[in-house]
């Protein structure tokens, strides 16, 4: 029995794949080449394994659904293992301006208070 109906894990999985492929604009590290590649590359191999995998929510049903299952583990490792180097490119937004003494952050960018 499955955890979650299969019409749902499609949802997801389409879901998944177009916030990936729109993230780097969505959440505004475009500028950073290898955050956007993996996010779009992520993005787009979630989309298209979906649509070929050979389950309910495929599109073309033409993919062994072991494939489809090792391939997503696969794109999940590499997003994971990926995310140090996309968030130290995310960190180097951090530029600081110094103006009177003050540390002053350039307009966008996000101030993390501790």
């Amino acid at each position: 029995m499955a955890l979650i109906p299969i019409k749902v894990h499609g949802l997801l999985d389409y879901t998944t794949g177009a916030l990936f492929l729109a993230s780097p604009w969505l959440l505004h590290f475009s500028d950073s080449k290898a955050a956007t590649s993996v996010a779009v590359g992520a993005g787009a191999a979630v989309l298209g394994l979906s649509a070929f995998a050979n389950y309910e929510a495929g599109v073309s049903r033409k993919g062994p659904m072991q494939t489809y299952l090792t391939s997503l583990r696969q794109i999940a490792i590499l997003v994971v293992n990926r995310l140090p180097a996309s968030s130290v490119a995310l960190c180097t937004r951090y530029r600081s301006n110094r103006l009177d003494g003050e540390l002053k952050l350039l307009p966008g960018q996000i101030h993390n208070r501790r």
